[in-house]
């Protein structure tokens, strides 16, 4: 379960846009969060209703994850990758309790980080960043769940 398989990543367009679109934000240094938790079911033909996702496409694990790092505020290609490199690492030893939680309430999540800080940040500012995140999120989604939201 401490893996991070490429079927995690979020790489298909249209669920890109519809995370940017449609999904909730916050902020927690050094991220800005973007996530959008639906129920299973709905998750098939979330992009459009007319054109389901492919088989390729569907959702194996409950999150699919998003990690960007703006070249903008990070000029070297080699911090970029060392930053997303290092958020990776941190969400795949912490993604275990969001994963549990989204499993028993038969939800998926998409889930994007995007890198705020002007500077890079070493991995344990990272990691605790990540395990708030995570702990915030299984949160929200309990607050979503229960309609509280």
């Amino acid at each position: 379960m401490y893996t991070f398989t490429r079927n995690e990543r979020l790489s298909n367009y249209r669920l890109k846009s519809l995370l940017f679109d449609k999904g909730d934000s916050f902020f927690h240094y050094p991220f800005r969060v973007i996530f959008l938790p639906v129920k299973r079911e709905e998750a098939e033909v979330l992009p459009n209703p007319k054109k389901p996702l492919s088989r390729g496409e569907t959702f194996r694990f409950p999150v699919q994850f998003l990690v960007a790092v703006p070249g903008k505020r990070i000029k070297r290609a080699t911090k970029r990758n060392r930053i997303k490199r290092l958020t990776k690492e941190a969400y795949r030893k912490n993604k275990i309790p969001l994963y549990s939680l989204l499993e028993e309430r038969g939800m998926v999540c998409l889930l994007g980080l995007i890198y705020a800080a002007k500077e890079p940040v070493s991995y344990e500012v990272v990691e605790k960043s990540v395990s708030f995140i995570v702990t915030a999120l299984e949160d929200k989604i309990r607050e979503r769940a229960n309609g509280l939201h």
